[in-house]
């Protein structure tokens, strides 16, 4: 009997494994395909490494894996190292020029990092959007993200964009010509750190991981990165790399305990929401709070990305 039953398990057990593995190996594929399907959106081709690093998974996969179902299937093209959906090919020569646009941009912006160092409720500073990314146009502005002290963002930002104007580097909501202009476009304080759950989608979720960090004190893009990791379901693979912290001088924390004593955040909210006049809906304004977006794409990119999955016949946003 026993004999009986060890010859019928092992088949029995062959053909699950094999079930299991395909199974598996479909999954990627599909998850594959949905991380370019969102590149495409902006027609940005990615590389085997930020194919892997952006997959767009609840669950870890190796970068050989990733690379066994790149080079199998045959609705994925590459071309000098770059992969892309089939007929897409062409937005693999763009990548050049928008990776030498984006880093004279990144350096425009680490130009600026000494000046910021002297706003004392500063924690993180960093670059957001297609700069971020590498895949900015000559004619785009620079996106910057900022988590402030705690119940410092008006202050913050009234500081900052103070000193963005008197170097005429400000690109406010009427610019007209906003290259290399950099755009405040979210102030979060350091008990604020967590997207609300109405912001927790894969827009937000690159929006995340893909912050490029020019000043860090106190440990506070880890702090972010970890009170973030319901990104996790989206972006299983990502993992922060290791930037170099600063520690604020003990000036710096008697200015900031000074400015709380005379209560300086309530004035600044007071004259920023009088100069802003009527709230247009495009603004976030809440406690620790603020996002600044003249043209906020997310549910533009997000209504594509739905589009763009129905045209190669996925049904849903799931992994």
């Amino acid at each position: 009997m026993v004999y009986w039953e060890t010859r019928l398990t092992k088949p029995l057990w062959t053909v699950c494994s094999r079930v299991i593995l395909k199974y598996w190996d479909s999954m990627l594929q599909r998850q594959v395909s949905k991380t370019l399907i969102y590149s495409d959106i902006f027609d940005f081709p990615l590389t085997l490494e930020e194919i892997h690093k952006y997959l767009i998974t609840d669950k870890k996969n190796s970068i050989e894996k990733v690379k066994e179902v790149l080079q199998a299937d045959k609705k994925i093209k590459s071309k000098n190292g770059f992969y892309c959906l089939a007929g897409r090919e062409k937005i693999i020569s763009f990548r050049g020029h928008r990776e030498k646009e984006s880093a004279k941009k990144i350096k425009n912006a680490y130009k600026i990092i000494k000046v910021f160092k002297f706003i004392p409720s500063i924690k993180l500073l960093g670059v957001s959007g297609s700069v971020s990314m590498k895949n900015a146009d000559k004619n785009d502005d620079i996106d910057l993200f900022i988590i402030s002290e705690f119940r410092s963002v008006w202050l913050t930002r009234l500081a900052t964009v103070c000193i963005l104007k008197l170097l005429r580097i400000y690109r406010g909501k009427n610019s007209v010509d906003v290259s290399n202009k950099f755009c405040l476009n979210m102030i979060i304080d350091e008990k604020n750190l967590v997207f609300q759950k109405s912001r927790q989608d894969i827009y937000s979720a690159h929006e995340v991981v893909q912050i490029l960090p020019l000043l860090v004190r106190d440990n506070i893009y880890q702090k972010f990165i970890n009170a973030n990791l319901w990104t996790k379901k989206y972006l299983a693979n990502f993992e922060p790399v290791e930037i170099k912290n600063e520690n604020i001088g003990f000036v710096s924390r008697l200015s900031l305990q000074i400015v709380q004593i005379l209560n300086l955040e309530k004035i600044a909210k007071l004259i920023q929401i009088a100069y802003m006049g009527k709230i247009k809906g495009k603004e976030t304004i809440r406690d620790g709070f603020l996002a600044f977006h003249p043209h906020d794409p997310r549910k533009k990119i997000l209504r594509s990305f739905k589009m763009k999955l129905r045209e190669y016949n996925f049904t849903t946003l799931g992994h």
